[in-house]
């Protein structure tokens, strides 16, 4: 069976990492026999560097066509880019890129292949380190100590170890968005700034989808050398804190016993002299914390009248429903008063919106707001 594959990348302007990732997609093998469209959602918010992307996709409209497609959403946000995408897109299967991969030349073929011959409703792709820098022994400490960019090689066998998806490579049946609604835009790069893909791949196994690894949709993610730095390191910790709580039940207890554990579990690895343990109870401990600094700030502006936040998209999509929502936006929980109960619908997502705009946007250092 043949399926029409949408192919969704938004980008932010990156024209170099665009360039390089637009040429190996015009390369991929059997692009004359699968049927497939190309879209790049423009979420540049500089109109000079949006300028750019458009006159880089026009190039190969005029080559080939309506194949090729530019979409504009000037309002930042990956999660809101994608969702913009999915209105318009063709495909049946949708598959999703950053601008800052490149793809192997089987891709295309197979991601058809995969979705024609297994019932999964999730394909998530395998993330490669350019093979420049496969033995590069500075990189490889770097990202061993950070890991602050993802790199997905398991084989085929450790598919089922995947428990979350990565949007940096991923490929979804439409019909999927029909039972789970679309991408929360409270979350992600240009939002919160981290999880949109996390929350997207908790929210599908929560409602019955299937997800499946292949490891032979290969990308290969650029290496951005300021990812390996103490201080973004220290900012997606932090980011990602802020991220979990919007869409998660976290209590102060937690929060706050989590920290200790992790101060204490840090403690125990520096004097061990295990760097890599030792980072990553490093950054549990920024999570923990960015979570009750949060808390803090809820419980001094809860008598703070909520914005009207009504006409803002929150998660949108079809069959978006109250019965979908995560529990913690049915009934959200105020963490240092009495639970308070709200109407389904636009109350409760106003309340935590505006927790996004008003707690994360505010501390969010804008170096590194917009990465991916």
């Amino acid at each position: 069976m043949s399926h029409f594959i949408s192919i969704l990348i938004p980008t932010k302007g990156r024209i170099e990492g665009l360039t390089h990732l637009l040429q190996s997609l015009s390369q991929m093998s059997e692009r004359d026999s699968i049927a497939h469209e190309i879209l790049i959602i423009n979420n540049a918010t500089d109109e000079t560097r949006a300028g750019k992307v458009e006159a880089l996709v026009q190039g190969y409209i005029e080559r080939e066509g309506d194949r090729w497609r530019h979409v504009r959403e000037p309002i930042a946000g990956k999660s809101r880019a994608l969702n913009t995408g999915l209105t318009v897109a063709r495909g049946a299967i949708l598959g999703f890129l950053d601008d800052d991969v490149v793809v192997a030349p089987s891709w295309l073929t197979v991601t058809h292949n995969f979705f024609a011959q297994l019932p999964c409703d999730v394909q998530q792709g395998s993330i490669h380190i350019p093979p420049e820098f496969a033995e590069d022994k500075e990189f490889l400490r770097l990202l061993s100590r950070y890991r602050t960019i993802y790199y997905l090689m398991k084989p085929f066998a450790e598919g089922e170890k995947i428990k979350s998806l990565n949007a940096a490579n991923l490929a979804v049946r439409r019909e999927l968005f029909d039972r789970t609604g679309y991408f929360d835009e409270r979350l992600g790069p240009g939002a919160s700034g981290t999880s949109m893909d996390s929350e997207f791949g908790d929210r599908v196994k929560r409602l019955g989808g299937r997800l499946g690894y292949e490891p032979r949709a290969v990308v290969y993610h650029q290496v951005d050398w300021s990812r390996l730095t103490d201080k973004y390191f220290r900012w997606r910790n932090e980011a990602e804190g802020r991220s979990n709580l919007l869409y998660k039940d976290i209590t102060p207890f937690d929060a706050l016993s989590n920290l200790l554990r992790s101060a204490a579990a840090f403690c125990f690895y520096w004097l061990a002299g295990s760097e890599h343990k030792k980072y990553r109870m490093k950054g549990r401990c920024f999570r923990y914390r960015a979570m009750l600094r949060v808390m803090l700030q809820e419980r001094r502006n809860f008598q703070t009248p909520i914005p009207d936040l009504q006409k803002q998209r929150v998660i949108t999509g079809p069959c978006l429903s109250n019965q979908n929502l995560p529990h913690g936006e049915r009934r959200l929980r105020h963490r240092f008063w009495p639970a308070v109960k709200f109407r389904a619908g636009s109350d409760s997502a106003a309340t935590s919106s505006a927790r996004a705009n008003v707690d994360i946007q505010s501390s969010t250092p804008t170096t590194f707001r917009d990465e991916n």
